[in-house]
């Protein structure tokens, strides 16, 4: 009989916690370089092992700078055998645990250490019991956990980091609710999780010291308690009628008024009074207004105060549109608050303002389907995780929007749609309660509803059948429109596109494998249950040739049409005559056999409706909920293929896209200012879009041409901040043109040289991925002897914890590209180095960039170089966010000194020094503006 099983209390349970660092990821190639292990058991730790390795390979320099462990450092340790050996002794029969543990299993495996015992990954424990953490890397979960940590990636060290970890799970896991705790354990077995065995343990263990006031039975009713429906408006549509607009307005913005109070160091801004006396004014009037508002001016509060007042005087709503998930969790978490709480003191009690956030059905979880999937008798490992860090977000969630947990697993984000509420329509909730009908029901109720642009266009292209019914509008970020409704109005299929569909159609999760399970206990008769029986076997024959097909358009594409096997980077082939395309015929004739599939499934699946809907049982309305799903999904990829491949429009272009092995078919309209213009903007009383950057040349006709929105008034309000004390702009004037070989060593010096002078403190901007990471590799060996760290987008994280690490280590330097344009805020010392590599212009072989240009007689000037400039001052409004701060912009295309426009982007940015110098110049005068 062993440890655990002998064991009658869990304090003499041993465990292992042990970690490897290696000069690599593939355990098949690479080598160990330091093994370490931590013996632990609950009455405290009891011993350690740790030893260099000496590998038969040099150390990358990549791992030397991850560990900090050199080739001199392990040129006399023992060789892995020797370690090997001791290290099976030292983890004996103990639990091992790990921080992504099979990693490190792998390894030791190929070492010679053969690990049979029971293990617990703090990896996917974390993911499960931590629904929420922003990250499950080791750092990053001990800094969410409070768990200091001296030094990351050595061995020893990590043991101890995920020594603390595994106690907090512990400890999580004796915390959750007893019915929670049931369902997880159940999870973990039909999943055959490696930690299966100790949660049985300590479900068996709190059982036998179970409180009274628990119960080990299934009870949702906690989840239904925290579902409130609406309507939750009390005493509002109230008019504030003590104050006038003008009154208000002097009363929140001014010197000592409620915003002062509000807000720490606030200071009257009279662009922030002007724009809210321009919102309030087009909301009164039922007018369209353009506002640009520079950094600093305080946009949201001068538009969210007009909003609120409007809707609480008319009783009319008012929707704030956004684009980034950052500005969006500002005005709900931050902003909205506020302006809530100085309208109820405005109206001395009388008034109580309400907002509400609404997004689209596939960010709210489905209740039913949820519990349909826990109930099954069966899963895989990666669906059964998934369900219990749902379960275990359940306890605390109000809203079953996702975008309060972190669902990073590819595997995940595909499972999330056989959670969520798309497509269920015929749903009634679970015990009558339902996420997405609650948010409606607020967002119905609420004075403001917060949206983002995603679905005010996914609102225009249902017909306004998303947002509930409202007359006033205003579009923050609103220089994002054209895009977001380019990609609303257009479309993408991919072979993803059709495994999405054939994954809906077999499998343990699938449509059909439901109803093979289900239909017995629904249809009676036997000659229903024949039909049904030989409607299911019509849908597989179906099914089985739509993925044959599918398969072969992308092959055929791919090969013929490309030109190659598609590979590494990006390859774009507009498709302008279709008849001179390479075996068009051949793509004809299988994309004709992929809708007569298309239309076999949709035509059986009714007919499968049909029969079930004349039966009443309790399975009955979540089997036609799956299949209506099903039939939208097809019906929606069986009208774009048909009209990319047999019924283009002349109003938008198609192109054949290759990314990094992945065909797709895209399509995307030409002018989207007349859909715009007719669904949304003369659809409302009054508009108004707001942004740091809409005009070009002190202008908003591009924006207007552009996007169909025809103003009654424009206002440009600069920024509050005085770049001339603030801000400096270096251009170095020796940097080559981008096609000569030294280019990219000369912006590596130029970043390295002004991160060394400040410190760190430094943001790179990229036009492209490979320049980044070309620069990456060149600034990496100079770290040898600096106290700096780098940071690379895609590469050595994402670009929210990469904007952390800049925020808590001002040491960083960081490598960006598009998402690092714009939407980061970093105030104080966490930014002063601003390096703009190229001018932001777009890719001119792009096929909506080709489509759209053909439209202007002078298409670089009038077109390319607009959307440029104002892509660049969103780059440069990345540096100052206060008027405490202080930076330099350096500037390394010489297009802005050698062209006939490089002229247009300094004139576009606020007044402020500009000095050109030689690159050898760039820390000294970094230094001296920083006062370093």
């Amino acid at each position: 009989m062993t440890q655990l099983q002998a064991s009658e209390n869990l304090k003499d349970i041993k465990y292992c916690i042990l970690d490897v660092e290696t000069t690599g990821l593939d355990s098949n190639r690479d080598h160990i370089i330091e093994v370490a292990g931590v013996q632990y058991s609950e009455d405290g730790q009891i011993d350690t092992f740790s030893s260099l390795v000496r590998p038969s390979v040099a150390i990358p320099e990549q791992i030397t700078y991850l560990t900090g462990i050199t080739d001199a450092d392990v040129l006399n340790a023992p060789d892995i055998s020797t370690v090997s050996s001791q290290f099976q002794k030292f983890i004996s029969t103990s639990v091992v645990v790990g921080h992504n543990i099979n990693f490190d299993i792998a390894f030791l495996k190929n070492s010679g250490v053969i690990i049979a015992n029971e293990i617990f990954d703090t990896l996917d424990m974390a993911y499960v019991l931590e629904p929420s953490a922003p990250s499950y890397n080791l750092g990053r979960l001990a800094e969410y956990l409070g768990i200091q940590i001296n030094q990351s990636h050595r061995a020893l060290v990590d043991c101890m980091t995920t020594l603390a970890v595994f106690r907090h799970l512990v400890d999580r896991l004796r915390s959750i609710r007893l019915d929670t705790f049931t369902q997880l354990n159940v999870l973990s077995r039909k999943g055959n999780w490696g930690s299966s065995e100790f949660l049985n343990r300590e479900l068996n263990s709190r059982v036998l010291n179970v409180k009274t006031t628990e119960s080990i039975n299934k009870d949702e009713n906690y989840v239904n308690e925290r579902i409130e429906e609406g309507p939750n408006l009390n005493n509002a549509n109230t008019p504030i009628n003590e104050l006038n607009d003008i009154d208000i307005i002097d009363s929140v913005f001014g010197l000592g008024g409620l915003l002062d109070s509000e807000l720490e160091h606030f200071e009257p801004r009279r662009e922030q009074v002007q724009m809210a006396e321009e919102v309030f004014q087009s909301f009164q009037n039922g007018s369209k207004s353009l506002i640009e508002a520079g950094t600093g001016v305080g946009k949201s509060m001068a538009y969210l105060v007009p909003a609120l007042k409007y809707s609480v005087d008319s009783g009319n709503k008012v929707v704030i549109s956004t684009n980034t998930i950052t500005l969006q969790d500002q005005i709900i978490n931050q902003d909205l608050p506020i302006a809530s709480k100085i309208m109820r003191n405005l109206g001395v009690g009388k008034v109580n303002p309400t907002s509400a956030v609404l997004k689209g059905r596939r960010n709210y979880l489905c209740l039913n389907r949820l519990m349909a999937a826990i109930n099954k008798p069966s899963m895989d490992r990666s669906m059964s995780l998934l369900l219990a860090k749902i379960l275990i977000w359940l306890e605390t969630t109000n809203t079953g929007d996702v975008a309060e947990i972190n669902i990073s697993r590819q595997a995940h984000i595909r499972l999330w749609g056989h959670l969520n509420s798309e497509g269920a329509s015929r749903c009634s909730g679970w015990q009558g309660k339902c996420f997405l009908r609650s948010a409606r029901g607020k967002a119905e109720s609420a004075n403001v509803i917060v949206v983002n642009h995603s679905l005010l266009m996914s609102d225009m292209v249902t017909n306004n059948s998303v947002i509930p019914d409202y007359k006033s509008i205003v579009v923050d970020e609103g220089h994002h429109i054209e895009n977001k409704a380019t990609e609303a109005f257009g479309f993408e299929i991919s072979k993803f596109s059709f495994e999405e569909i054939i994954d809906r159609l077999q499998g343990r999760e699938s449509v059909l494998n439901i109803l093979k399970s289900t239909l017995p206990n629904v249809v009676t008769e036997e000659a229903f249950k024949e039909k049904c029986s030989s409607l299911l076997t019509n849908i597989t024959y179906s099914r089985d040739n739509l993925k044959t097909d599918s398969r072969s358009l992308f092959e055929i594409v791919a090969n013929d049409v490309l030109g190659h096997s598609p590979g590494v980077g990006v390859v774009q082939h507009r498709l302008t005559d279709r008849s001179s395309i390479p075996n068009w015929d051949i793509i004809l004739e299988v994309s004709r056999r992929i809708i007569e599939s298309f239309r076999d499934i949709k035509s059986h699946l009714t007919a499968l409706s049909k029969v079930i809907e004349g039966y009443d049982s309790d399975d009955r309305n979540m089997i036609l909920m799956e299949i209506e799903g099903l039939l939208l999904s097809l019906e929606k990829l069986n009208e774009e293929i048909d009209e990319f491949i047999f019924h283009p429009s002349a109003e938008s272009v198609y192109w054949i896209n290759s990314v990094n092995e992945i065909v797709s078919f895209q399509s995307a309209l030409i002018d989207v200012s007349n859909i715009l213009r007719k669904t949304l903007f003369d659809e409302k009383e009054s508009v108004v879009i707001t942004s740091a950057t809409l005009s070009y040349k002190n202008s908003f006709e591009h924006f207007e041409t552009r996007t169909g929105f025809q103003s009654d008034k424009t206002t440009i309000l600069g920024s509050p901040f005085d770049y001339q004390h603030s801000a400096l702009l270096l251009v170095p004037n020796d940097v080559p043109d981008h096609r000569d070989a030294s280019h990219d060593a000369v912006i590596a010096k130029n970043i390295y040289d002004a991160a060394e002078a400040a410190g760190g403190k430094t943001v790179g901007l990229f036009t492209s991925y490979k320049a980044m990471n070309n620069v990456y590799d060149l600034i990496l060996p100079r770290l040898d002897t600096s106290e700096l760290s780098l940071h690379a987008q895609g590469r050595t994280g994402s670009s929210d914890m990469i904007i952390q690490s800049l925020r808590k280590d001002t040491g960083s330097i960081v490598l960006g590209t598009s998402t690092f344009w714009e939407g980061i805020d970093l105030r104080g010392d966490a930014l002063q180095v601003l390096v703009i590599t190229r001018l932001p212009f777009e890719v001119p072989t792009d096929p909506v960039v080709q489509a759209r240009s053909e439209a202007y007689s002078s298409p670089f000037m009038d077109y390319s170089v607009p959307n440029a400039v104002n892509r660049f001052r969103q780059g440069f409004g990345r540096l100052i966010r206060s008027k405490e701060d202080i930076g330099v912009v350096i500037l390394l295309d010489p297009r802005i000194v050698k062209s006939r426009y490089g002229s247009l982007f300094i004139k576009a940015l606020p007044e402020m020094e500009i000095r050109h110098e030689k690159s050898v110049e760039t820390s000294k005068i970094v230094s001296n503006w920083l006062g370093n």
